[in-house]
């Protein structure tokens, strides 16, 4: 059974109000990763969006770190960005 605690960790708003003045308007995170980091669409590119890896220990306020990781969440999907 996953505690109250766990739970709460998993709440989009709760990890949202967390991250968000680390981010910029085009990021939005999809997938958490160890560590405090998540997988993001980043729409800054158009559509559809870029896949990137959002680094939380490198991201300052108003400048994310980020590392690109596919030119779509199909191309993450099939492996071929791999």
């Amino acid at each position: 059974r996953i505690s109250d605690v766990a739970l709460r960790s998993f709440n989009a708003n709760v990890v949202w109000s967390a991250i968000e003045d680390r981010l910029n308007i085009y990021l939005l995170p999809f997938a958490a990763l160890s560590g405090g980091d998540f997988l993001c669409f980043d729409y800054e590119a158009g559509f559809p969006p870029q896949i990137v890896y959002w680094r939380h220990d490198l991201s300052e306020e108003g400048s994310p770190s980020i590392e690109f990781v596919a030119n779509s969440f199909r191309e993450l999907k099939d492996g071929s960005s791999c």
